[in-house]
């Protein structure tokens, strides 16, 4: 998704206890539910945004809702957005979220603040659900008594968002992406580590993983080879250099792939946004996808050269790398020049 059309406009928080199995069926919840929207100035406004963007950008996976899961959580969701402007209510639609939450997380879960927002996203209404984990941390103040200067410092305990925060569980949704009355979105889970998600999480909310990894793997790989072999990478050298970067990046040990991470350590810069903007365009995530290349596995054994004039030379990615083969941009002119240099083994007829 393109975080950086997210608008944060308002917000409420719920504080949520660390329960235990027994207090829950007790009843004694120890929620401190709020009747009011958050105080919001531009700065905490801001920085706000930011986090969201951050972890939404990082790690989202995009889930569609499940209608056979009947999901009361994806109910109030989806009835907050589809409801006419003057009747939708964040409070309410928060302190259900909260409440639900609550009741589905399992009892080791730690203690935290339910945060729902209102969003403007890409022109369009979006709500987004956050679990964050309560931090604890210092303060330094001063203190000026009979003219000596003292700094004290304070132990504080219900801290929920920091500059170093990390700890997100997000799921957000917009009114413009429901089909066929069902919520589509992402989802982000930074506590779970790498790509996966809290089951209870997605159970809460009633939603299945869009794409399975092997499809979005694929969807990856078939769109940057179409970026690399578009008019928007005229030059016959950066196309060839790009394709070997697609087929490493395919057969590396890392298990995640990532647009932006891959641009960043690929791609020229003046080619970086262009290329983000190409998989935008073909719905391609910019999170982290869990890497599967099963569907694509034969495409990866061997690049293939193909010229205007039926020229085919198919090898190893490796011998580009090694420089038995090189691409390059004749000088004063639109052709290119592909060199082989080993020793020719055998030249035979090939249908």
């Amino acid at each position: 998704m393109d975080v950086s059309k997210i608008k944060l406009r308002s917000l409420v928080l719920h504080s949520i206890p660390k329960a235990k199995a027994a207090e829950k069926e007790a009843g004694a919840t120890g929620l401190t539910i709020s009747d009011l929207a958050a105080a919001l100035d531009a700065t905490r406004r801001l920085f706000l945004e930011d986090k969201i963007k951050t972890a939404l950008d990082s790690r989202a996976r995009p889930v569609i809702e499940d209608p056979e899961a009947k999901s009361a959580a994806a109910a109030a969701i989806r009835a907050y957005l589809q409801a006419k402007p003057d009747d939708q209510d964040l409070v309410a639609t928060s302190q259900a979220l909260a409440r639900l939450l609550y009741n589905e997380q399992p009892g080791i879960s730690p203690a935290g603040v339910v945060l729902v927002a209102d969003l403007e996203f890409a022109g369009s209404t979006a709500l987004l659900l956050a679990k964050l984990d309560r931090e604890v941390g210092m303060r330094a103040f001063t203190t000026n008594e009979h003219g000596q200067v003292q700094i004290n410092i304070d132990y504080l305990t219900d801290l929920f968002v920091t500059a170093g925060t990390k700890v997100f569980k997000i799921a957000v949704f917009a009114a413009a992406d429901i089909k066929n009355d069902q919520l589509v979105g992402n989802i982000v889970d930074e506590q779970a580590g790498g790509h996966e998600v809290a089951r209870f999480f997605l159970h809460l909310l009633g939603c299945n993983f869009s794409q399975r990894p092997q499809e979005q793997t694929q969807h990856f790989f078939h769109g940057a080879e179409g970026f690399i072999n578009s008019s928007r990478v005229p030059d016959a050298e950066t196309k060839a250099r790009y394709s070997v970067a697609l087929l490493s990046a395919m057969q590396s040990q890392s298990k995640e792939i990532n647009v932006r991470k891959f641009a960043a350590e690929h791609l020229d810069k003046n080619d970086r946004d262009a290329f983000v903007a190409a998989m935008t365009e073909r719905g391609i995530t910019t999170g982290v996808i869990k890497k599967d290349t099963e569907l694509i596995k034969t495409r990866l054994k061997r690049v293939q050269i193909e010229t205007d004039r039926d020229v085919f030379i198919m090898a190893p990615p490796d011998r580009l790398e090694d420089g038995t083969i090189t691409v390059k941009t004749a000088d004063g002119s639109e052709k290119s020049v592909v060199e082989v240099t080993d020793t020719v083994r055998r030249v035979t007829p090939h249908s």
